[in-house]
C-alpha cells in the first residue's frame, strides 16, 4: 500500500485544457527527465478530486500556479484579481461581474458574496488565496453563483487555493530576499515520506519592512512598516488502499505600523462641532500634505493579529460505486489595533479671546489629539460530507451536506485621552433633553465606543449531476437548500465635553439583539455541447442568493425603520450566461463568455440625516441599509497561447454595464449643495469600470550558464464612480498598473534569481476617494494605490 498523490480522471480533451495550458511552460520544465535536474514541484496534486474537476465544467475559470506568479510579478492575491477577467477589488472587497458587497470589508454581519477556500475549507478573507509563492499552491477563481458542487453558498463566485502536499520524494527550497524599504524575506520548505504510506511538509516564512513606506512630517516616527510570520505544517496519509487524509495546520501573525492617508483639507474655519464641542482642527496653523505618501500625524498607531491557527482536514473514503469526502476546519484569531483620528500632528490649544469664541472660558486646554483602537476574537468552523460517483461513463453526480458557525466578537472606540473631563460624564442628554436613563462610565475617555456581538449558523444540503446524452452534448442541474441565521447585538456609547459638563449622549434605544433567518433555495441548469474536436460551446442558467444584511457598525437607529435600519432583506441574482470555448493547434486556447445578471435587492448603504442628540437639528449622518434592483450584463474574453514551452502568454478583456433599476424612496448626496432628495435608478453601479483588461506572459532564454526568463504584466482599469450618484465629483479616473520580472535559473534549476517590480512605472494612481462636504468644497482625498516596490529573490532548491 502506497500513498495515493494524484486522482485525475478527464471525460474531454477540452474541458481540460484550462488546466493543460496553464502550465505548459512550467510543465515542461518541471518534467524535463535528465537525473541531474531538479524538478520544479508546480504540478500540484490533491486530496480530493473535486478541487480538481471545478475546470471540467462548464462555467468560467481562471487558474494560477506558483510558476506563473513567480515569472509575471504576480506576488500577492491583488494581482491575481486583477489579471482574471471580470472581478474588481476595491475597498468593499471583491465583486465578480458587478456582484458583491458594498459595505465596509470591516463591517460586521454580511455575508461575503464571494467565498474564499483554502484546500476546500471556507475562509472570508479575500487575501487567503495570496500565500507566497514558496508554500503556496494552485489557484482556481470561478465566476457565477457557486454552492451546488461543494463548500458554502456563494452568489458571485468562488476562488479556491489548492495546496502543495507533501511529496513521495525528499524535497526542500530555501528562499531568501531583499527590497525597497528594507524589506527582506527568509523561508524554506521541506517535504517527503514518514513512511510507505505517510508523508509531511513543513513550511516557515517571514516577512519584514523595517523602513517607513510613508513619510511623517509630525512629532513621532510613523507611517507603515511591517513585521510578519506564516508556518505551516501539513499530514498526508494513506490509511489504507481506500482510505486517505490531508492534514493542514498552518498559523500567520503580524505586527504592523499603520499606514495613513491626509485628508485633502482641514475644516480650520469652524470653532465648534455641531453644539459647543470644539472642533479639533480650529484655527489650526498647517494645511494637510499634499504630496503623495506623506502625512501628519501625532500617533505611530499599530495593527496586530495573534492567536491566529488555522486547521483543515481533508479525508476522501473509496466505498466502491462512490467516494464520501469530508473537509473540515476550524479558524480562530485575535486582532487588535489603534491609530491617530484626527490626521494631524496638533497635541491641542489654550483658549483665549476670541479662540474659540462664544461662552467658553480662556485658559482652558482642548486635546486635539484624538485615537481610535478596536479589538476582535472571531472564531468559525466548518464540516461538509460529499458523496460522489466513481462511475463517469454518462453519469456524474455527488450528494453533500455542510454546515458552519462562527461567533465574532468585536470592540471599537474613538477617543480623546488627554481630555480628563471625559471621565466623568454627569447627565444623560438626549432629543434636546436631560434624560434620566443611567449615566454610562467612561474611564477611557472615549467620544464614541461599541461593543458587537454576532452568532452566525449556516446548514445546507445540496446535489448535482452531469449526464451526457451524447458524445458531444451534457447537461448539469444542481441544487441547493440552506438555512442561515444571524444573530447580532450592537451595543455603543456617545460621550461629548461642551467645555462646562460632560455628557453621556448615548440613544436611549441601545444594545438590543436581532436575529434574522432565512431560508434559500438555489441552483443552476447548463448544457456543455462539443461542436468540433476544437471547439465547445455552453449555456449555463443559475440562482444565487445572500442571506439578509445585520450590520453591525456605528448604526443611530432609524425610527421609519423601527429601528432595524441595520438589516436589509436577502439578496437574488439570476444569471444567464453563454461560453465558448475554441483551441487552435496544441498551442493557443480562447474563451468568449456573454453574461446577464439580474440582481434584485442588492444591499447597499444609504446616508440619512436623523436629529442631533443635543441641538436636534438633523445633521447626524447615518447609515440606512436598504435593496435596490440591478441589471448587469457583459463579455468576458481570455485567451492563452503558448506556442513553444518557452513561452507563456495571457491576456483577457472584460466589458461590464450595470444599473440600479429600482429602488424604494429617494436617498441625499452628501456632496450636494442642494440637499435634495434623489433617486439612483439609471444610474452607473458603483466602483465598477465598464473597461478593465489586462496582459500577462513572460519569455525564456536558454543559454549555457541557464536560462533567463523575463515576464510581467499590465493591468488596465476604466473609470468609474465611486458612489451611487453619477457626478463628476465621485467620478474616478481609469489607470493601468505595469509590473515586471527577470529571473535567472541555473540549468539544474538548484538555483534561481529573481528580480521584480511592481507599479514599475511609479504612477500614483487613484484607489479609492473621500469627498468633503460643499462647506470644504468638496475637497477630495485620494487612496493611492501602493507605490513601486522592488525586490531581489534568490532560491536554492534541494
Amino acid at each position: 500500500m502506497t500513498r495515493i498523490l494524484a486522482k485525475r480522471a478527464s471525460r474531454y480533451w477540452l474541458t481540460t485544457t484550462p488546466v493543460l495550458l496553464a502550465s505548459l511552460s512550467a510543465g515542461a520544465i518541471a518534467t524535463a527527465a535528465d537525473d541531474d535536474k531538479l524538478q520544479l514541484e508546480e504540478v500540484i496534486v490533491t486530496a480530493n478530486t473535486y478541487q480538481e474537476d471545478i475546470a471540467e465544467q462548464p462555467v468560467s475559470v481562471t487558474e494560477f500556479n506558483a510558476e506563473q506568479r513567480n515569472l509575471t510579478a504576480t506576488a500577492s492575491a491583488t494581482d491575481m484579481y486583477r489579471l482574471t477577467p471580470g472581478i474588481e477589488l476595491s475597498d468593499r472587497g471583491v465583486t465578480i461581474r458587478g456582484v458583491g458587497r458594498t459595505t465596509p470589508t470591516s463591517s460586521l454581519g454580511t455575508t461575503e458574496p464571494v467565498a474564499y477556500y483554502v484546500n476546500g475549507f471556507y475562509l472570508p478573507d479575500s487575501s487567503v488565496i495570496g500565500e507566497n509563492t514558496l508554500i503556496g499552491g494552485n489557484v482556481q477563481i470561478l465566476r457565477g453563483p457557486q454552492g451546488t458542487r461543494y463548500g458554502t453558498n456563494a452568489i458571485g463566485g468562488a476562488a479556491n487555493l489548492i495546496s502543495r502536499v507533501p511529496t513521495d520524494t525528499f524535497r526542500g527550497e530555501a528562499l531568501i530576499g531583499y527590497g525597497r524599504y528594507d524589506w527582506n524575506t527568509q523561508g524554506f520548505t521541506v517535504s517527503g515520506p514518514l513512511s510507505e504510506n505517510y508523508g509531511a511538509r513543513f513550511s516557515v516564512q517571514r516577512f519584514a519592512q523595517p523602513e517607513r513606506s510613508q513619510k511623517n512630517i509630525g512629532p513621532v516616527e510613523a507611517g507603515f512598516d511591517s513585521e510578519n510570520l506564516y508556518a505551516e505544517f501539513q499530514l498526508d496519509g494513506q490509511v489504507t488502499d481506500d482510505l486517505h487524509f490531508l492534514l493542514r495546520s498552518s498559523t500567520f501573525s503580524y505586527d504592523n505600523a499603520r499606514g495613513y492617508t491626509a485628508p485633502a483639507v482641514y475644516n480650520n474655519a469652524a470653532p465648534f462641532q455641531g453644539s459647543n464641542i470644539p472642533n479639533v482642527t480650529y484655527n489650526y496653523d498647517k494645511n494637510p500634505p499634499q504630496e503623495p505618501r506623506v502625512i501628519d500625524v501625532d500617533v505611530e498607531g499599530y495593527d496586530k493579529l495573534k492567536d491566529n491557527q488555522v486547521h483543515i482536514l481533508n479525508a476522501d473514503w473509496n466505498l466502491g460505486p462512490a467516494t464520501l469526502y469530508y473537509v473540515g476546519g476550524y479558524q480562530a484569531y485575535k486582532t487588535e489595533g489603534n491609530g491617530d483620528y484626527d490626521a494631524t500632528s496638533r497635541i491641542g490649544y489654550v483658549t483665549g479671546p476670541g479662540n474659540p469664541g462664544g461662552a467658553i472660558a480662556n485658559g482652558l486646554f482642548i486635546s486635539t489629539s484624538i485615537v481610535d483602537y478596536y479589538f476582535n476574537d472571531d472564531e468559525r468552523y466548518s464540516h461538509e460530507l460529499r458523496l460522489e460517483g466513481n462511475e463517469h461513463d454518462d453519469l456524474e453526480w455527488n450528494v453533500g451536506l455542510y454546515y458552519s458557525k462562527g461567533k465574532y466578537d468585536r470592540s471599537y472606540a474613538i477617543g480623546n485621552p488627554n481630555q480628563p473631563e471625559l471621565a466623568n460624564p454627569v447627565y444623560r442628554y438626549y432629543n434636546g433633553a436631560v434624560q434620566a436613563a443611567p449615566i454610562a462610565p467612561n474611564p477611557n475617555r472615549d467620544t464614541y465606543r461599541q461593543h458587537n456581538l454576532l452568532d452566525v449558523e449556516s446548514r445546507a444540503v445540496f446535489a448535482q449531476a452531469t449526464y451526457a446524452l451524447t458524445d458531444k452534448l451534457q447537461l448539469t442541474a444542481g441544487a441547493r437548500y440552506t438555512e442561515d441565521e444571524s444573530t447580532g447585538t450592537n451595543e455603543y456609547f456617545n460621550f461629548y465635553w461642551d467645555t462646562f459638563f460632560t455628557g453621556d449622549v448615548t440613544p436611549l434605544v441601545n444594545g438590543a439583539t436581532t436575529t434574522v433567518k432565512d431560508e434559500e433555495i438555489t441552483g443552476r441548469i447548463a448544457a456543455d455541447f462539443q461542436a468540433t474536436d476544437s471547439a465547445s460551446f455552453y449555456l449555463s442558467v443559475a440562482r444565487g442568493s445572500k442571506p439578509s444584511s445585520l450590520t453591525l457598525d456605528n448604526i443611530v437607529p432609524d425610527p421609519a425603520q423601527g429601528g432595524r435600519n441595520n438589516v436589509s432583506d436577502p439578496e437574488e441574482l439570476i444569471a444567464y450566461e453563454l461560453g465558448w470555448k475554441q483551441l487552435m493547434g496544441s498551442e493557443f486556447f480562447g474563451t468568449v463568455a456573454l453574461f446577464f445578471n439580474d440582481y434584485t435587492d442588492m444591499q447597499i448603504p444609504l446616508t440619512v440625516y436623523l436629529p442631533n442628540p443635543i441641538a436636534g437639528l438633523p445633521n447626524i449622518p447615518a447609515t440606512r441599509y436598504d435593496n435596490v434592483d440591478t441589471e448587469i450584463y457583459g463579455a468576458e474574453i481570455e485567451g492563452t497561447w503558448t506556442p513553444t514551452p518557452d513561452v507563456w502568454v495571457r491576456a483577457n478583456y472584460t466589458y461590464t454595464h450595470g444599473e440600479y433599476t429600482a429602488m424604494d424612496g429617494l436617498v441625499i448626496d452628501p456632496t450636494d449643495v442642494t440637499a435634495q432628495q434623489q433617486s439612483i435608478v439609471g444610474n452607473q453601479l458603483s466602483r465598477i469600470p465598464r473597461h478593465k483588461a489586462s496582459l500577462a506572459g513572460y519569455y525564456t532564454f536558454d543559454f549555457t550558464p541557464g536560462s533567463l526568463i523575463l515576464g510581467g504584466s499590465v493591468y488596465y482599469a476604466g473609470e468609474r464612480y465611486w458612489s451611487y450618484f453619477n457626478t463628476d465629483t465621485w467620478k474616478m479616473s481609469d489607470y493601468t498598473v505595469v509590473n515586471a520580472s527577470a529571473t535567472w535559473r541555473a540549468p539544474d534549476n538548484r538555483y534561481e534569481v529573481n528580480a521584480a517590480c511592481s507599479n514599475l512605472l511609479d504612477d500614483d494612481y487613484v484607489t479609492a476617494i473621500g469627498v468633503a462636504g460643499p462647506d470644504l468644497g468638496l475637497a477630495r482625498t485620494n487612496y493611492l494605490g501602493a507605490a513601486r516596490f522592488y525586490s531581489l529573490q534568490v532560491r536554492v532548491r534541494f
